[in-house]
């Protein structure tokens, strides 16, 4: 299935644990536009209190500024600081595999190919190729863990 994949990346937090990475798994037939405004809402939903993001609510502009783009693309884009943010990019060929016997998940994607234009008027050169890429997670245990702890 081609999706839009959301990891945790950095040195911190979730990003350091490999099943607890994901944080959403989303129709790649949605537009980036709209993955950056749900990246958005995950991200300071995930990283601050009420508060914070009651401020934010209306002001897009301070919200991209403190909370940039790190890196962009159409088909992939990191959103949040740098020690924790949260990595969003179209992938294909997603599987989710369940592995009762060993009481995990086994999540499988192919990574799209970067491509990069070496110099202007030429046709764009593959810098990395499209890779295959496998994430094991714990059998049937929620992406977002923070509801539960609460009980």
């Amino acid at each position: 299935m081609n999706a839009w994949l959301l990891t945790w990346e950095g040195t911190e937090g979730p990003a350091v644990v490999p099943d607890k990475k994901i944080v959403a798994i989303i129709s790649g037939r949605l537009s980036s536009k709209t993955i950056e405004e749900v990246v958005d809402i995950l991200y300071r939903r995930s990283i601050g209190p009420a508060y914070d993001m009651a401020s934010l609510a209306n002001k897009r502009k301070q919200r991209e500024d403190e909370y940039r783009l790190i890196y962009s693309q159409s088909n992939r884009f990191f959103y949040g600081r740098s020690a924790l943010c949260i990595y969003a990019r179209k992938v294909f060929n997603l599987k989710v595999e369940r592995d009762e016997s060993h009481q995990v998940e086994r999540v499988r994607w192919t990574e799209f190919a970067y491509l990069q234009m070496k110099e202007p008027e030429t046709m764009p050169q593959e810098v990395e190729p499209a890779t295959e890429k496998e994430l094991l997670r714990k059998l049937n245990e929620p992406l977002a863990l923070d509801i539960l702890d609460a009980y």
